[in-house]
């Protein structure tokens, strides 16, 4: 079985773009982690339609550009820890940074008769 985390700068299960892709990976047969920012009434730890949700400690506020960038910076440096942690037990076949907020939106698309997916990245510019 496939083995999938997804790193989300955004709550889940709020971004439905984000859910359904899981959700459809997870009706496929894949194993589905996901690590996302954690709201203030979240648990850390929850599994939602067969999909495990992993929350770090990190709210969204809004801000300067020098908010989002530290946000942003907090957040690759919380989820690259806890991924590492994850991936020694489970061993992942794909980890995805599902939005990188300021400078790549990617996308999953799945093929259903085939056994894989790919991520197709869309790279925008961002000046600053």
């Amino acid at each position: 079985m496939k083995k999938v985390c997804m790193l989300v700068q955004e709550y889940y299960p709020k971004d439905f773009r984000v859910r359904r892709v899981a959700e459809s990976l997870s009706d496929r047969g894949f194993d589905v982690d996901i690590i996302a920012l954690r709201d203030v009434q979240e648990a850390p730890f929850e599994i939602l339609n067969r999909v495990r949700i992993f929350r770090i400690d990190l709210q969204k506020k809004r801000g300067t550009i020098l908010r989002y960038i530290y946000e942003y910076l907090l957040f690759t440096l919380l989820t690259f820890f806890k991924c590492t942690q994850l991936y020694f037990r489970n061993h992942y076949d794909t980890i995805v940074r599902s939005d990188i907020s300021l400078f790549i939106d990617g996308d999953i698309k799945v093929d259903p008769h085939q056994n894989f997916f790919t991520f197709y990245v869309n790279v925008c510019y961002c000046f600053l």
